[in-house]
Order: C-alpha cells, then sequence, then structure tokens
C-alpha cells in the first residue's frame, strides 16, 4: 500500500507525516492488501480562529473495488485522523463483506446452473 500524507494551512513535521503513514498501515492490518494507495489530507480549516477546525480526509484507492473518502473534523487533529482512520476502516471492512457477499451468491448461481444443465 502506498501511503502518501499532505497538509494544507497546517504546519506538519516530516516526522509527523511518517508516524501517521506507518499508523494507518497498522490501523488497516489484514484489510490492507484491498488498498493500492491511501492519501491522507490534513487542514485547519478556520486557521487561527480556532474552534472544531482540523480536518482529516482520508481517500484509500483499492484494487477491484470503489474508492472509499472519509472526512473528519474536530479540534485537535490527532482525533480527526483517529476517526477519519476508524470511519474508513469500517467502511472498508463493510465493502469488503458485501462484495465476497455477491461473489458467493454469484458462485452459488453458476454451480446450481450447472446442475440444472447435467
Amino acid at each position: 500500500m502506498q501511503v502518501n500524507v499532505t497538509s494544507t494551512n497546517l504546519p506538519v513535521s516530516k516526522q509527523l507525516k511518517a508516524d501517521l503513514a506507518s499508523r494507518i498501515k497498522a490501523s488497516f492490518g489484514r484489510t490492507q492488501d484491498r488498498i493500492a494507495k491511501a492519501s491522507v489530507t490534513l487542514s485547519d480549516v478556520n486557521g487561527p480562529r480556532g474552534g472544531n477546525d482540523k480536518e482529516c480526509k482520508v481517500k484509500l484507492t483499492l484494487t477491484g473495488l470503489p474508492s472509499i473518502l472519509v472526512m473528519s473534523r474536530k479540534d485537535n487533529l490527532l482525533k480527526a485522523v483517529s476517526t477519519a482512520l476508524s470511519t474508513a476502516n469500517l467502511t472498508l471492512k463493510r465493502k469488503i463483506k458485501k462484495h465476497q457477499a455477491i461473489h458467493r451468491q454469484t458462485i452459488i448461481e453458476t454451480v446450481g446452473r450447472q446442475h440444472e444443465l447435467a
């Protein structure tokens, strides 16, 4: 999985970007083989005015499935990252489960047709 961490209107150190990249890889665990690319964009929406303005967007480009885009906005950057990664992980697991169920049903229908023809 290729991981890309960028930031807009928010100073983020290279060390933090590297830490986030490793955290992203760890958070997806067994499902990361389905992810071709993970793009994370960090931003400060309101600038110095404060409030719930730290935003984290996570885009997962998947192999064989449509992409996932998740956004979280919190008062703290790490909270926003944590929430976005958690939501992206749940969404990915649901998408994989649904895809497997559809694939399984297709196989069952194909085998059923083969038995009817025999």
